[in-house]
């Protein structure tokens, strides 16, 4: 915990990674990696940390472009492995950014890489696109920074769904750090508010708070019309 307080404000959290313990990590060292995210001219930097050895694959459809480029450490089509050094990785996916959503509103598929794209997601959804056909990617940890976030979707009632997140979302077991809901008015309250008939893979909520008038969830507050949640988890406090 001591080194969380240390490190919670270090992208994704270096104690998270076993930089401030590395005996329990195998003793091969923890570097910085400094990442560049590409995607249809949306551009995203962040530092994470892995030991030596460790590999970061990004995970989108096959039919998807991607290209991984770095000094050091090893490329090998979609996967990285880190060397035992820090360094610098560039990482350019040819889809869009859900964070570009007003841009590219008609595409089928999309990646978030940072706490705008949740933003984005919220502002359309709660504004009646459910992204219903849609499906987004995630390709790396979002730290959310305890800035108070608001929630995709909106409960409307039981008979209308038309603000509630329909889409798919794929976390690839990435992580959401230091997510912070608080708004005691609210109906329905999570990282999302209200899903309908929506998939969830992989999706993590590390860390957090939630608080709301009720429904409070990690990951959503409402989720009907036969929602699917396939290994996802949540550590927020609700």
């Amino acid at each position: 915990y001591l080194a969380y307080l240390m490190n919670q404000n270090a992208g994704s959290p270096i104690w998270s990674k076993g930089a401030m313990f590395p005996e329990l990590r195998g003793g091969n060292g923890v570097y910085q990696l400094k990442v560049t995210y590409n995607t249809k001219g949306y551009t995203f930097t962040s530092n994470y940390y892995y030991n030596a050895g460790d590999t970061y694959t990004v995970k989108v459809p096959e039919n998807v472009s991607v290209s991984l480029s770095s000094p050091a450490g090893s490329v090998n089509g979609r996967s990285y492995t880190m060397p035992a050094q820090n360094t610098t990785l560039t990482v350019t996916v040819d889809m869009p950014n859900v964070a570009q959503f007003t841009t590219y509103p008609n595409e089928s598929v999309y990646v978030i890489t940072d706490k705008a794209g949740f933003a984005a997601m919220a502002t359309a959804v709660n504004g009646g696109k459910t992204f219903s056909g849609k499906t987004i990617y995630m390709i790396c940890d979002i730290n959310m920074d305890s800035n108070a976030h608001t929630p995709i979707g909106q409960f409307v009632s039981d008979s209308s769904w038309t603000k509630s997140f329909s889409g798919t979302f794929y976390g690839n077991r990435f992580r959401v750090f230091n997510l912070k809901v608080s708004n005691t008015s609210l109906n329905g309250g999570g990282l999302f508010g209200s899903c309908y008939k929506a998939t969830f893979d992989g999706l993590q909520i590390f860390n957090g708070s939630v608080t709301t008038a009720n429904r409070a969830g990690g990951i959503t507050g409402y989720a009907d019309g036969g929602c699917v949640f396939r290994y996802c988890s949540n550590g927020a406090d609700i």
